[in-house]
């Protein structure tokens, strides 16, 4: 039992470690309906660009959306 939790418990580290190497600080991009804060991460992990706050007037799928549009246009600057 103590090697299997010894195992998750690096497991866990090394991806918190990983994660954290790519991420960006928290930027914030405004959209008609308000604010949305987003984590960005490198510019090749764009699909793991997530929103960390929205607007209530605004669905998760659409923040996430407005999030990765935002990766996308800082890696190419369009």
């Amino acid at each position: 039992m103590f090697y299997k939790v010894a195992v998750l418990t690096v497991a866990l580290g090394s991806l918190t470690a990983c994660t954290q190497r790519y991420e960006t600080p928290p930027v914030e991009v405004e959209t008609p309906d308000g604010p949305v804060t987003c984590q960005l991460y490198a510019p090749w992990l764009v699909l793991w660009d997530e929103p960390v706050t929205y607007p209530e007037a605004m669905d998760k799928a659409e923040a996430v959306s407005v999030c990765r549009q935002e990766g996308m246009f800082r890696k190419f600057g369009e």
